[in-house]
């Protein structure tokens, strides 16, 4: 790159045996000579823009999955149980504390299975 009252000056030589590149020279080609650069400056600048874009979102997907694993169990409690069917009446023999708590550990159950 080479400064130039400015600007910047960029040499890039596409290959026309590659497709996509052959697409851009075979659309240079039908442009007038003197709208060329202003056509090649925006699909660099639109290019870049979308490239930009792109790399946004990764970075939001990516800090949004950090700790998705759990993170909404408390939150989504209060849907949880009102989407639910209603519950069967418990047995008598198991403690009313113990359903409190199921109803807001999920993995609850698994005491009476572990033991």
């Amino acid at each position: 790159m080479a400064k130039a009252s400015g600007c910047h000056r960029i040499a890039l030589q596409l290959e026309p045996h590659i497709a996509l590149e052959a697409i851009i020279l075979n659309q240079l080609e039908r442009i007038p000579s003197t709208r060329r650069q202003e056509w090649l400056r925006g699909l660099l600048v639109q290019g870049f823009l979308i490239e930009r874009q792109a790399l946004q979102r990764v970075a939001v997907e990516r800090t949004s999955r950090i700790g998705a694993g759990f993170s909404d169990w408390l939150a989504g409690e209060s849907s949880r149980l009102a989407a639910s069917p209603k519950r069967e009446p418990m047995p008598a023999a198991e403690n009313r504390n113990d359903a409190v708590h199921d109803a807001r550990k999920p993995f609850a159950q698994l005491r009476r299975v572990i033991g």
